[in-house]
């Protein structure tokens, strides 16, 4: 089977407000909800954790992060999200395209920093905390971005730039970037897995086996499973589970239709079976999350 672009596999959200390459977004994560799945973008990401504590993976390592920490991602880096225990979580974070800040014409910035970033040739502190030194400058810069977006005054478009500017500046001047030895291309591995993450995304309601995915990777099936622990931090079957879990807890929240119903077509043929990993992985049945959070 042909590779197809690496384009094809990145998130499909779209993350503009209208003429801007850059969205805002502040989200509340339950104790009982499990975050966000393992996800890619060609945008950066800054955010802020403005409530509670949870878990970041990010390029295959783990962070616990608390409230006041500022987290880094850059473009096309798996990562993922989510509370811990009975913890509650809650973000505000800005996706934008670099190329907001570049310049048509070539110059020295673009050259020498954006275009680094673009490339992936820069990798980044993924977390910055309080006691980092330049974070409370960080912080500032953060905020006043957020009102900013939020106050939407004339000409704010100019301002939105000068504080995304001014954020990127602060990272290098307080080292929170380290440029890699060498330029490389992206990892084959992490490539793979991106797609392969693409793949469940759209076919979890399907008989999807651990065979089939390597296949599609072309790895051994034993190959497969270690790349794919490595980057996303759980195995692929329980991943898999996640996703049609979280599913399902969707429907459950904004439909009415039955939980048989949901069941088989998040792609579990079992009705007994899917209400014990759901409650497994959310706490409670899926009866009982209906009724709690239940929109409708």
């Amino acid at each position: 089977m042909k590779s197809s672009p690496l384009s094809e596999f990145k998130e499909s959200a779209s993350h503009r407000d209208g003429l801007i390459p850059m969205t805002y977004h502040c989200v509340d994560h339950e104790k009982n909800t499990n975050g966000f799945p393992m996800h890619w973008h060609e945008e950066f990401e800054i955010g802020y954790i403005s409530a509670g504590c949870g878990i970041y993976r990010i390029d295959g390592e783990n962070y616990n992060v608390t409230e006041g920490d500022l987290i880094v991602i850059a473009p096309k880096t798996l990562h993922s999200g989510g509370t811990l225990n009975a913890w509650r979580m809650s973000t505000d974070s800005f996706v934008f395209h670099t190329g907001f800040l570049c310049s048509s014409v070539p110059d020295s910035t673009t050259i020498n920093y954006f275009n680094p970033i673009i490339d992936g040739k820069i990798i980044f502190k993924p977390v910055i905390s309080p006691t980092h030194p330049g974070y409370s400058e960080l912080k500032d810069c953060f905020f006043q971005l957020k009102q900013c977006h939020k106050r939407k005054e004339a000409y704010y478009e100019i301002e939105l730039k000068e504080y995304l500017l001014h954020f990127f500046y602060l990272l290098f001047k307080f080292h929170c970037i380290i440029e890699q030895k060498s330029p490389t291309v992206i990892d084959d591995n992490e490539e793979k897995t991106r797609m392969i993450l693409t793949y469940i995304s759209e076919h979890f309601d399907e008989d999807i086996t651990i065979d089939l995915l390597a296949g599609l990777a072309g790895f051994s099936s034993c190959h497969f499973m270690n790349t794919f622990k490595k980057y996303v931090g759980i195995s692929c079957n329980k991943y898999i589970n996640h996703i049609r879990l979280d599913a399902a807890a969707k429907q459950l929240t904004e439909t009415n239709d039955s939980i048989m119903n949901i069941a088989v077509s998040v792609g579990y043929n079992n009705i007994s079976y899917f209400n014990r990993a759901f409650k497994t992985y959310f706490g409670t049945t899926p009866k009982a999350y209906r009724m709690q959070f239940a929109k409708f």
